[in-house]
């Protein structure tokens, strides 16, 4: 009879004699204890991102400036399931998002919360996993899972989870889509090895293969980052496995058994690969709404613009560069540019795909006496190619959060190597001192790893921080001095980055040109900044964050017509840019026309319900209407953006009510 734990967590451990020395409670401990100590430690780990505010950097045109997923009614479903914003199809993600909404508001440590969280259930289900496939890959095919196994099976999660690589994925509020579909492609692969033990055919096969495929579709509906995945349930079903092997002649006593207790069941190779087929379907819809997505913000580069040599020395770098990364985690950046012009001859494209071949040519040869090499780095190329640049998507060369999925088998190659050595000392093959230095040397490598990790966390607390690391870790990096120029006009440093925004100029002139007008107009250099801003409009005439800086520039030389139509066209051209309605509703209270001011102030609060200005425009639009309690109301919300203004307009209003 199998224990809850082997019926929950994995094979049967050990022989007769063993699984009866072992009580249910043990076996219990020996599963779910370890899951519980690695989601603490990852949680603990990544917890100091909760602090954490909101970056620059896609973050205001997915959630700053975005209303349209705040919330779980009709009008936001529909959004949600019918749009591509930002070149993505993730309807599962921003329900995610529109339920932390719905309980935290605005509040980046919500979100923050989310993320960490689902990150550290990512490692407690990668746990589950490694101790299932490390029993499964040793002699006898699981036969003999004990302590070891899971012990193994947990620094594997750890070495995963507690990575520098998985910080952006965590720390990023953006890219939280990532780790959504992340935990739901480990609880594929969970329900999958589930459903290969049990009977063919049977109830409980069914049950725990459409849990497989329910989870892929989840995954994929979060963000299509797993389409490789149907090439990795091949590979297991190889190695460890061993599904492809000719069906043993007690095949049909062991179907009529099935049972995690039982080893995999071997079904031919014809059905074995038309199991696949839901997942390969669902792949292919995966990666063809991915392009379509991608096709409708402009972000696929066409074949013509990079050709084929171009597009495999991009892949064959991102290949190798990852796992330089994964063994040296240093100088890791949020931004790695992809150089313009490409040469795919230069020495560096050259090198990184000879690497890649050599690799995969000698492991290919060493398949039988390395077959868990082998498996581990044939799932790491299924799962890396999709996203290391074959398409061509926007300007990266690299991103770290592309390596969420695929460095899964490094960790498993770590837990295994851990393993080999408990192994080869219980055989009284590796002295005991060896093999406590091996695990001092893991323990202290996850130490190191938690260490850089949370420095590296700190890199993503706020805009200037993070754009200042980008330009020292990685040059050149002209969107770094972009966006550290926009970080620091948000704090009032307006001629430091004037002094970013140059540097930028040629990488982004319209933008960059727009930047520094906006920082003139502060400094009141106002014909020098009209200059800057005009040039920007000829490069890009549908620029509507220009258009406002215009617009600011003209209502403060008195210009209170112009000012409106340049507001008015900024807000034709982008319905949701929140500062347009402010500086609007800030011209019409000079213009006396109250009414029309506090409607775009309500237009700017629906989009951005915590904006500090847009209150307190409103208050005194209210104010000039009588309605001083309304007023005083937004004031107060309005204190902790311009608490001088905002208390003395407050006790205005009182004094009008007599008070």
């Amino acid at each position: 009879m199998a224990s809850r734990q082997e019926e929950d967590g994995g094979p049967a451990c050990g022989s007769a004699r063993q699984r009866g020395a072992e009580s249910p409670l043990t076996g219990r401990l020996l599963l779910w204890l370890p899951a519980a100590t690695v989601f603490a430690v990852t949680f603990l780990v990544f917890s100091p991102a909760v602090r954490n505010n909101f970056v620059n950097w896609d973050d205001p045109l997915n959630f700053i400036k975005n209303d349209r997923y705040r919330g779980l009614g009709w009008p936001q479903l529909k959004w949600m399931f019918t749009t591509f914003h930002m070149g993505h199809y993730q309807p599962v993600t921003w329900l995610s998002a529109g339920l932390t909404y719905a309980v935290w508001g605005m509040r980046p440590e919500g979100y923050f919360l989310v993320s960490v969280t689902l990150h550290a259930l990512g490692a407690a289900v990668f746990y589950l996993l490694a101790r299932r496939l490390l029993c499964w890959s040793q002699p006898g095919g699981g036969s003999a899972c004990q302590p070891a196994h899971a012990f193994c099976a947990a620094l594997a999660a750890m070495f995963f989870s507690l990575h520098p690589l998985r910080v952006e994925v965590v720390a990023w509020v953006t890219d939280q889509a990532y780790a959504l579909a992340g935990l739901f492609c480990l609880l594929c692969v969970w329900a999958y090895l589930r459903a290969v033990t049990e009977r063919p055919g049977g109830r409980r096969y069914r049950l725990f293969m459409a849990a497989a495929v329910a989870c892929f579709l989840l995954s994929l509906l979060s963000r299509a980052v797993g389409v490789g995945l149907p090439l990795v349930l091949l590979i297991l079903d190889r190695y460890p496995l061993g599904r492809f092997a000719p069906r043993a002649r007690d095949s049909r006593e062991r179907a009529a058994e099935g049972g995690p207790e039982a080893k995999p069941h071997r079904p031919g190779t014809g059905r074995l690969l038309w199991e696949k087929a839901p997942f390969v379907a669902l792949a292919v819809v995966g990666a063809i709404l991915a392009a379509v997505a991608k096709g409708k913000t402009g972000s696929l580069v066409p074949v013509e613009q990079a050709g084929l040599l171009s597009r495999l020395a991009i892949s064959s770098y991102a290949t190798a560069f990852y796992l330089g990364k994964s063994l040296v985690p240093v100088r890791l950046s949020p931004l790695y540019e992809m150089p313009i012009p490409l040469n795919p001859l230069e020495p560096r494209f050259v090198a990184c795909a000879v690497l890649v071949a050599l690799c995969t040519a000698i492991l290919v040869r060493a398949r039988k006496r390395r077959p868990a090499v082998v498996a581990a780095w044939l799932a790491y190329l299924a799962l890396i190619l999709p996203v290391s640049g074959l398409a061509r998507v926007g300007h990266q060369i690299a991103a770290d959060r592309y390596t969420y999925l695929a460095c899964l088998s490094g960790g498993l190659l770590a837990g295994g190597a851990l393993l080999r050595c408990t192994q080869a000392w219980q055989g009284a093959g590796l002295a005991t001192p060896v093999l406590a230095s091996a695990y001092g040397l893991a323990v202290c490598g996850l130490g190191g790893l938690s260490v850089l990790t949370v420095l590296q966390i700190g890199v993503w607390s706020d805009s200037v921080r993070l754009w200042r690391h980008a330009i020292a870790a990685t040059r050149p990096c002209y969107d770094g001095h972009y966006h550290l120029g926009l970080a620091l006009t948000e704090r009032g440093e307006h001629q430091v980055a004037i002094e970013q925004f140059s540097k930028a100029l040629s990488y982004h002139p319209a933008e960059s040109a727009s930047g520094i007008g906006g920082a003139l107009v502060e400094l009141g250099r106002y014909e020098e900044a009209a200059a800057h801003l005009e040039t920007a409009l000829k490069i890009k005439p549908e620029y509507a964050e220009a258009e406002v800086h215009l617009g600011r520039l003209r209502a403060l030389q008195g210009r209170l017509d112009e000012a409106a139509a340049r507001h008015g066209r900024a807000l034709q051209i982008d319905p949701n840019l929140v500062e347009g309605y402010v500086n609007l509703a800030n011209v019409r209270i000079r213009q006396g026309r109250f009414a029309e001011a506090a409607r775009a102030c309500e237009e700017a609060l629906r989009r951005d319900p915590q904006n500090g200005p847009a209150h307190l425009s409103m208050g005194v639009a209210l104010a000039e209407q009588g309605r001083l309690t309304e007023a005083i109301s937004h004031y107060r919300t309005a204190e902790p953006t311009d608490p001088a203004r905002a208390s003395n307009n407050t006790a205005n209003a009182l004094l009008r009510l007599g008070r």
